[in-house]
């Protein structure tokens, strides 16, 4: 009675791997045409893109708003999208009462990998208690700030 199951079992195993060898054979035959299509179905782990924004030594940025007095710091931009991009951004300083003062607009253009560091000098002629001053990537909806004040 023994035997009879070994054999069973035998060729059950048997046929169960040449099955599995098959399909891996199959597979490999295959595999640009099958990566393609999980890769189209979202299946395949993509390349993240994303944009680095921080300001540049941060502990020393400035804490008080010195009505007519030159201040300066610097913000980075580090392009981490695949390509190469342009970054509208702009600086500006929000009052508490919520009054906006323009500071810096431009935009810094920058290849895949690359750091830009953008040097930011202004005066704030403002009779507002406090605020904060803000960096704003337009395109990329990204923002940093610090607050300020007297």
């Amino acid at each position: 009675m023994f035997k009879g199951t070994n054999i069973k079992n035998f060729f059950l195993i048997a046929t169960l791997i040449t099955f599995i060898f098959g399909a891996l054979f199959i597979a490999y035959q295959y595999k640009s045409e099958i990566y393609a299509r999980l890769n189209e179905w979202k299946l395949i782990p993509q390349k993240e893109s994303f944009t680095e924004l921080y300001f540049e030594n941060h502990l020393n940025l400035p804490k008080y708003i010195i009505t007519g007095r030159k201040m300066d710091f610097s913000f980075t931009i580090h392009n981490l999208e695949g390509q190469a991009m342009n970054y509208p951004y702009a600086v500006y300083f929000v009052s508490d009462e919520g009054r906006i003062t323009t500071i810096n607009s431009s935009v810094a253009t920058s290849s895949d990998g690359e750091y830009k560091t953008i040097p930011v000098e202004y005066t704030l002629n403002t009779l507002a208690p406090s605020g904060a001053i803000y960096v704003e990537l337009s395109r990329k909806k990204q923002d940093i700030h610090f607050m300020v004040t007297k």
